[in-house]
């Protein structure tokens, strides 16, 4: 969603300002990377009412410009930049139907989420608005306050790697949890 509204001068501004992140003015670098980030996230929440219903390649191209630019997706733009790379020697027809593969899923995410997931989220519009207002103009609003669907996401794919990876883990010495930054 962020994407929609990423334009190439941003890529610039945060290049800049990641470069001179780990110098003396990194606390004011980080409000301004806030301002920014903040100012795409109000345009993608007053533009929540016109989502994509379609994407296609340039759009994700976009898409990993703007991880990329951010620095905080090194890994994820990393395989992103793979499948670009995939795609790009694909059909226009085949690129179409991957991504309405892709937005068809996430289409069903969503309503087997509202289906079978809301009830364990009952706070979780409250904590979105509240996350909001704490977190306006700080470099981490894009990070925990996304909406219901990722959050279904989270809980379904950790269910799935619980499952995969709980022998092992529970016949380890030492067990450690990893908890995402907003938790």
């Amino acid at each position: 969603d962020y994407t929609l509204n990423f334009k190439p001068y941003f890529s610039f501004v945060y290049n800049f300002l990641n470069k001179n992140r780990n110098s003396k003015f990194k606390s004011q670098i980080d409000i301004i990377r806030g301002k920014v980030n903040t100012s795409l996230y109000t345009i993608k929440i007053s533009k929540s009412n016109s989502k994509a219903t379609s994407y296609n390649i340039d759009d994700f191209c976009k898409l990993i410009k703007w991880l990329d630019a951010t620095y905080d997706f090194k890994d994820e733009v990393i395989r992103l930049k793979i499948w670009y790379k995939f795609l790009k020697t694909k059909s226009p027809n085949y690129i179409s139907f991957f991504f309405d593969f892709a937005l068809n899923h996430v289409k069903y995410m969503k309503k087997l989420g509202e289906d079978n997931l809301i009830n364990y989220l009952p706070n979780l519009e409250n904590y979105l608005n509240t996350y909001r207002k704490h977190h306006y103009n700080k470099e981490d609003i894009i990070y925990c306050g996304k909406g219901f669907v990722q959050y279904y996401f989270n809980m379904i794919f950790s269910e799935l790697m619980n499952d995969i990876f709980r022998d092992d883990f529970l016949n380890t010495d030492k067990k450690i949890v990893f908890l995402p930054a907003c938790m």
